[in-house]
């Protein structure tokens, strides 16, 4: 926390979140409650990078849509606001200013050193739960990447392997190039 703000009992929602977000710093908002986010390291920027890369290409490729990074903020509910590393979006909502309301096709979660196992999971249910049709969660240090589905389908990819997706129709991406 900031120090000029204090932490409180009280909830707060999305529109206040947002109001005092130059205060509160690099944070999401749980269940109404405001959570710091640890910086990343080196590795998670890199894979940030090389992924969304990758992912752009597809886009491209295909003629639309839009791959965003750096933690964008989306209001997954009224005391809900999450930060993706990298989101897809086969059709781009509009522009407009605080949190994106409109959920991505695609969230890629990269575990961090400092992440507990239990809140990748619980966020990856949040992001599925809003609306989001595939939630990749990335664990650098197995070199694996967890697919999870709205209908609880759960997929894991070794570097090895050739990644096809559901929700981003022909994308075959073999890992190692992500990995690698």
């Amino acid at each position: 926390m900031s120090p000029g703000v204090e932490r409180t009992a009280e909830r707060m929602d999305a529109r206040t979140f947002n109001e005092l977000q130059a205060d509160l710093g690099a944070s999401e908002l749980v269940d109404g409650e405001v959570r710091p986010v640890t910086p990343t390291g080196r590795r998670h920027g890199r894979l940030q990078i090389r992924l969304g890369r990758l992912l752009d290409e597809y886009v491209e490729a295909r003629g639309r849509g839009e791959v965003v990074g750096g933690d964008v903020g989306y209001q997954l509910a009224h005391d809900q606001v999450r930060g993706a590393d990298i989101a897809v979006h086969l059709e781009p909502p509009p522009e407009k200013p605080g949190w994106e309301t409109v959920m991505p096709d695609l969230v890629v979660e990269i575990v961090s050193p400092s992440d507990r196992w239990v809140s990748v999971e619980r966020k990856a249910a949040d992001y599925l739960g809003a609306g989001v049709a595939e939630v990749w969660i990335i664990d650098p240090a197995r070199r694996l990447l967890s697919m999870r589905c709205p209908d609880g389908a759960q997929h894991t990819f070794a570097e090895s392997d050739d990644l096809t997706s559901e929700a981003l129709e022909g994308l075959v991406l073999p890992l190692s190039r992500l990995f690698g």
